[in-house]
């Protein structure tokens, strides 16, 4: 019988990979995935109305027009309410064994897991979780390089936002250490799904056995374990290529989110590739003394979630 509704949800946590286990879900011959990576569908405590204007330019998407297109594009991120245009999203679906997406606003979100369950109980959820810390310093460092930090400095940006009393998604915070903070949302899921539909991954083992995770991943979805890279990387940290492209990026921020919504994919890759650079790795050093400072905001979480999925994870606690 074929599968009548998604039955696959990558729900997090951003900044860990998500877009390349996305990526290599879509190159699954048995797997079919949304065109938007994270239609955020199931996140009902996500609202649009309360995004920061900063926030809802950048994200902003006419959606009338998205789905007229006779082929849906692939796009990033969209805030979808409508259940028939979420249904569209899988309108070229064929007979694969699943379909799904990848929401990271899923894990974040306090009603996901249950609107998810209510929806699908049979579903499988998949999520990768990296080190808080540099979860943090990641999400952070996306933001300096487009220009919404509040400065260069990312201790002071962590400790103002952390301070904030709207934690929202897409609000005035931008949730930094809210993000990683796992314990609660990886127990959501626990609470309603069955242990064998939930499969956590961790970053670090993603990076250094790529190989390994492929096989969990497939073992995991019962699918062939077909020629895929996984050692392969998407959505990675850049930089401008100078610090006029930075300056200049981070003055006209507005008018860049406008143009991307127009230029085609083709030529913005081009000019990404022009005024940006790949960093060379997504390890970036962080002071040892801020390390410990914004580590202490995580301990407690930490413990909590090794008696949660019964796991040592000393090695984030350093």
């Amino acid at each position: 019988m074929k599968n009548k509704k998604p039955n696959l949800f990558l729900v997090g946590a951003p900044k860990a990979g998500t877009t390349s286990i996305y990526r290599f879900l879509q190159s699954h011959p048995d797997i079919f995935m949304s065109p938007i990576k994270e239609p955020h569908y199931f996140s009902k405590d996500i609202k649009s109305e309360k995004f920061s204007k900063d926030y809802s330019k950048r994200n902003y998407i006419n959606l009338d027009q998205y789905f007229s297109n006779n082929k849906l594009p692939n796009i990033q991120i969209a805030f979808l309410e409508n259940y028939h245009q979420y249904m569209e999203l899988y309108r070229d679906k064929k007979d694969e064994k699943y379909f799904g997406e990848g929401s990271t606003g899923y894990l974040f979100s306090r009603v996901a897991a249950k609107e998810i369950y209510n929806f699908n109980p049979d579903a499988k959820i998949i999520m990768i979780l990296r080190n808080p810390v540099e979860r943090t310093f990641s999400h952070w460092r996306m933001d300096s390089r487009a220009g919404y930090s509040r400065s260069d400095n990312f201790y002071k940006d962590i400790i103002f936002d952390y301070s904030l009393e709207d934690n929202t998604w897409g609000g005035v915070s931008s949730t930094y250490i809210q993000l990683g903070l796992y314990s609660q949302q990886v127990k959501r899921y626990l609470e309603y799904f069955p242990k064998e539909n939930v499969k956590i991954f961790f970053y670090d083992e993603f990076e250094k056995n790529p190989e390994d995770i492929k096989k969990e991943l497939f073992n995991f979805l019962n699918v062939q374990d077909v020629d895929i890279d996984f050692s392969k990387r998407y959505n990675t940290d850049f930089k401008a290529r100078n610090f006029l492209i930075h300056f200049l990026f981070k003055k006209y921020r507005s008018q860049t989110h406008f143009f991307k919504n127009i230029i085609p994919k083709k030529i913005k890759s081009f000019l990404k590739n022009i005024f940006f650079q790949q960093s060379i790795s997504n390890h970036h050093p962080i002071n040892k003394d801020v390390r410990m400072k914004i580590l202490s905001l995580f301990l407690h979480d930490i413990s909590n979630l090794e008696k949660i999925i019964d796991k040592d994870l000393s090695t984030w606690k350093v």
